[in-house]
């Protein structure tokens, strides 16, 4: 069976009827659009937060591929004694690399702690803005509030 959409344009008159009967009747406070308006403005408006899972997933995949290593050298050869030859300088090589490697993972981890160090500040950051902008919203509310006992008081004197 077919759905029947209800007509918009109906519910929409019905609504604008229903309001203007209440408005009729005071249902609604002086200036109650004006401050729905505003209140709208402010919400679609607020900044949006930064998002810390974007930088915690960065943080996790470099604390995945921070282990430096010093990879096993071939010792294959072609030539004549050339087997021999590789496994001697290789081990060279990778005594003097194994150096170089262990500052690297020195240095990967004191990276690592800066950055966990920064996500946490980060984190603490983020919570004390939204609690911030839960009073700023307090602000605002009491803002428009003043505008319209304002605005009543100026009618009132006319």
């Amino acid at each position: 069976m077919a759905e029947t959409l209800p007509d918009a344009a109906a519910m929409q008159a019905e609504l604008a009827e229903r309001v203007a009967a209440r408005r009729a009747a005071g249902a609604y406070p002086p200036g109650l659009e004006e401050a729905l308006d505003e209140h709208y403005r402010r919400v679609v408006h607020r900044p949006e937060l930064p998002r810390i899972d974007t930088l915690e997933a960065a943080f996790d995949r470099y604390e995945a591929g921070a282990a430096f290593r010093v990879p096993a050298p071939a010792f294959t050869s072609g030539v004549p004694g050339g087997t021999r030859i590789h496994r001697l300088i290789s081990s060279t090589v990778v005594r003097h690399t194994q150096d170089l490697v262990l500052q690297l993972d020195d240095h990967a981890r004191s990276v690592q702690e800066v950055f966990a160090a920064l996500l946490g500040v980060i984190d603490g950051l983020q919570r004390e803005h939204e609690h911030l902008l839960g009073h700023v919203e307090i602000l605002y509310e009491q803002q428009a509030e003043l505008r319209a006992r304002l605005r009543a008081l100026e009618e009132g004197g006319r």
